[in-house]
């Protein structure tokens, strides 16, 4: 039996669409509620529903216009019931994608407050914030919380420092999708099966992100078209072949499972997809290799990660959930928040600075440390398993004590 609530209503009010490590990081910012007892229903703004079909006490609400930054009749109903809002999955607290995004966030939290609500960041990234503007948008932001879990150390230096809240209030844990629960492996491995993977040898996940793209302007990177034509610029060229060397050099994994984060749907400038074929047609013929490529809910999603035997990603969410379902990630990382979460893992050797990956020597580098990777793969699962674990705890924790500490005061 459920105890009494203190919070009949709890409101995930950040929508997501398209960012599979964003909706993962969503999906553990639900079950991380669900697991609280002073927390009744979940609601959940979602352009995908029917991931949360299964989940018991979750309401899925249609996201409201602008991209979610507004208010709509079924959000203000629900504010109207003392609901607690939670702003979790991703990093908008930054200013390299757009200061539009942040005003419209700033505009999105004055909405919220004005129906008296308390307002919380769950396991939220913050960074960087490299301009004056986006600093002051930012502060604006923060003023509006009044409590947060953050991702990273760097994330609680940015919110103590803009907003108004004393130290107590602000925790640091990591991010949201190690709240996810273990997969079960038995679609994964069917999922694999039926892509001609022979699950008795080693199975290598591959991901891929353009990073250069963000120049901190006003409107998106999408709106400056010629960075969207300037996909395989020579930055991006001389990673993806980089990669497909040292790739091919290991001996151990020659069957790939291509993995991007962010699909084509609705946002064709942050596609892998495309990325991901440019690496593939780069891999010896010998290699077997297929795409994931279908609309999956993340349980789905982490059944099929379970199945590997090591993943190489750019994106950190790709590396997150392959931990999450116990699976050894080497991590090319080209800001604080890969190599921050990486130390938090005690596995800070698993994460090379992209400069360096992109250097002369780099697909050497590359090579030495993904063979490392998959002749170790064993005893790193087992490490990999026993932080996830802590950290599934911790954030838990941290995450129940900040939803007290708000109620309570």
């Amino acid at each position: 039996m459920h105890s009494p609530c203190s919070y009949p209503n709890v409101f995930v009010a950040r929508s997501v669409k398209a960012n599979r490590g964003d909706m993962a990081s969503q999906m553990g910012l639900v079950q991380g509620l669900l697991a609280a007892d002073s927390v009744g229903h979940v609601y959940v703004s979602t352009y995908y529903p029917h991931h949360y079909a299964r989940m018991d006490r979750v309401v899925t609400l249609r996201p409201p216009p602008v991209r979610g930054y507004t208010i709509n009749r079924s959000e203000r109903e629900l504010l109207a019931t003392g609901a607690l809002v939670t702003w979790g999955g991703g990093v908008d607290l930054q200013d390299l994608g757009s200061k539009l995004k942040l005003c419209l966030l700033w505009l999105r939290f004055i909405l919220l407050k004005r129906y008296g609500s308390k307002i919380i960041l769950g396991c939220q990234g913050t960074g960087p914030l490299r301009s004056r503007c986006g600093k002051v948008l930012v502060a604006r932001i923060v003023q509006r919380l009044d409590g947060g879990v953050v991702r990273e150390p760097t994330a609680r230096r940015l919110v103590a420092e803009t907003g108004n809240l004393p130290s107590a209030c602000i925790h640091e844990s990591c991010d949201a999708a190690f709240m996810l629960e273990p997969p079960d492996p038995a679609f994964g491995q069917q999922y694999l099966e039926e892509k001609g993977f022979d699950l008795k040898q080693p199975v290598l996940g591959v991901n891929v992100r353009r990073w250069y793209h963000e120049r901190g302007g006003w409107f998106p990177s999408a709106c400056r078209r010629r960075w969207v034509a300037d996909r395989m610029s020579a930055p991006m060229q001389r990673l993806l072949n980089h990669m497909a060397e040292a790739i091919a050099r290991q001996t151990v994994a020659r069957q790939i499972l291509l993995l991007p984060m962010y699909r084509r749907e609705p946002e064709p400038w942050e596609d892998d997809i495309d990325l991901l074929e440019a690496l593939q047609a780069r891999l010896p013929t010998d290699f077997h290799a297929a795409m994931v490529d279908e609309d999956l809910a993340t349980p789905a999603l982490l059944s099929i990660l379970s199945g590997l035997s090591a993943l190489v990603g750019v994106r950190l969410h790709s590396t997150i959930l392959a931990q999450v379902a116990g699976v050894p990630a080497l991590h090319i990382a080209y800001d604080h928040k890969g190599v921050e979460h990486f130390q938090r893992m005690d596995m800070a050797s698993w994460c090379l600075p992209i400069q360096e990956v992109q250097a002369a020597n780099g697909a050497d580098l590359l090579a030495r440390k993904l063979a490392e990777l998959l002749a170790h793969r064993a005893t790193l699962a087992q490490t990999v398993a026993q932080r996830t674990q802590t950290l599934r705890t911790d954030a838990k924790r941290q995450l129940h004590e900040l939803v007290d500490e708000v109620k309570n005061g």
